[in-house]
């Protein structure tokens, strides 16, 4: 069995979702069943979380959004055409959003309850368009919405918990009549329910996280997340030309790279497959002779890796008063969670009375507002970035590649003893670090 997910640039229209089919029907084999997990159309959970946002602000803006997403869907839905393009469907799942947004604007709150069922609409339509291309041509596959009971998780609404045991069952039971039939499942990521029907979602780019979930519950012999990158790469191509492609990593190295902001990979998506021994590889939608890497148990020697990151702010949040208590932290990180902010990362520093969080700047004003609701003030520096340096030996050579370029450190962390470490720096010193770190700890190769 092949567990495959394709992220939103995947199924971002038609012509890109008739290149899933065929990528999916070419990778599997006569005798292999396969499962794909897909992501909502790139945008459409951010813009979903803009439409929330400013619904309980009373914004007006949320009309044009919804029509925006109707346009994107509907078109696609009426070029992929064939027996029961679900158009109609688009139409009710944005009548209900809207619905969801009304009810936000009233109440004038947003719980992360509502969050999550607005958000997670988005991949309904994305799994109603992909099984529907199927159908089109002549092949039977059926849409899954995961939080119909198919992947059960706790109520952390925003960054929900899955129940493995109760998910086990679930997709044995949910899944298992529609593999036995011949069709292929094409499942929503991202997306769960409490035991009591509760719509959760797993963290913002979680559907990674769901195709682990569901290879791990049905002892899958691979999940393959397809994306629009060859892989995980030494450094990112566009600021290092000579950057390579990892093509082997352990669990171990993988984790730590995805926890340091690797895009291509959720950094929950291991857990599920490691007790399994399930091996992950990540490919490239729009190149797929090329191997990608493959992520297992086996060791391997590889160079380090420099994952960049830009387009966030640092927020510096202290109290009113003398003191910062320890219990501010846990406050504050919660009130943000709830609002929908992604924690990239946060260092508490006691001797400066406060706390340092760092967000996407999508995220920075909700950050701000829910920094302020416990009466703590906040300083926010935009255009920040991250540098982050994984693999053995490379504290010291990316210290000193930090003090060569001269690039301003806003803040850092080491991620793991003598083989990590994460530098929060200006976006306009990013470029130049990166490629003095790629040389730095390439052992001059490279640059």
């Amino acid at each position: 069995m092949l567990i495959m997910k394709f992220g939103g640039t995947s199924v971002d229209g038609a012509e890109n979702i008739s290149n899933v089919l065929d990528l999916a029907l070419t990778s599997r084999r006569d005798d292999e069943e396969i499962i794909l997990v897909v992501s909502a159309m790139a945008g459409t959970t951010d813009a979903l979380v803009r439409a929330a946002r400013g619904a309980v602000a009373g914004e007006p803006g949320r009309t044009h959004i919804l029509e925006t997403l109707a346009e994107r869907h509907e078109s696609a839905a009426a070029a992929i055409g064939g027996t029961g393009t679900p158009g109609s469907f688009i139409g009710q799942t944005i009548d209900v959003i809207d619905s969801l947004l009304r009810s936000v604007n009233i109440l004038g709150e947003l719980t992360p309850r509502a969050l999550d069922r607005i958000i997670g609409l988005g991949e309904g339509m994305s799994a109603r368009l992909v099984a529907s291309a199927f159908r089109a041509r002549g092949i039977d596959a059926e849409p899954v919405d995961a939080s119909k009971g198919l992947i059960i998780t706790d109520d952390s609404f925003g960054e929900a918990l899955p129940d493995l045991a109760a998910t086990h069952a679930s997709t044995r039971r949910i899944l298992g009549p529609i593999i036995s039939r011949g069709a292929i499942p094409v499942v929503t990521g991202f997306t769960a329910s409490t035991a009591a029907g509760e719509t959760t979602t797993l963290g913002r780019s979680g559907s990674d996280y769901s195709a682990a979930i569901i290879g791990a519950s049905l002892e899958a012999d691979e999940v393959w997340i397809w994306s629009d990158v060859n892989g995980i790469l030494t450094a990112d191509p566009k600021i290092v030309p000579e950057a390579r492609v990892l093509e082997n990593l352990s669990y171990v190295t993988a984790s730590e790279l995805a926890s340091c902001g690797a895009d291509v990979l959720h950094p929950k998506t291991i857990r599920p497959l490691v007790r399994r021994k399930i091996p992950l590889r990540l490919k490239n939608t729009f190149n797929p002779a090329h191997p990608g890497t493959l992520i297992s148990g086996r060791f391997s020697e590889h160079p380090p890796a420099i994952i960049s990151t830009e387009g966030l702010s640092l927020l510096t949040i202290r109290t009113e008063s003398d003191g910062w208590r320890p219990d501010e932290t846990t406050a504050t990180l919660r009130r943000m969670a709830n609002a929908g902010v992604r924690i990239l990362l946060f260092v508490q520093s006691a001797w400066q009375q406060g706390l340092s969080v760092l967000v996407p700047s999508t995220d920075a004003e909700a950050a701000m507002m829910a920094a302020a609701s416990g009466n703590l003030a906040a300083n926010v520096r935009p255009n920040a970035a991250t540098v982050s340096v994984i693999g053995p030996g490379v504290i010291m050579p990316a210290m000193a590649a930090l003090g060569e370029t001269g690039a301003t450190l806003l803040a850092t962390l080491q991620a793991t003893a003598d083989a990590g470490i994460i530098f929060v720096v200006p976006e306009n010193d990013m470029p130049g670090l990166v490629r003095r770190l790629h040389a730095k700890v390439n052992n001059g190769r490279g640059g």
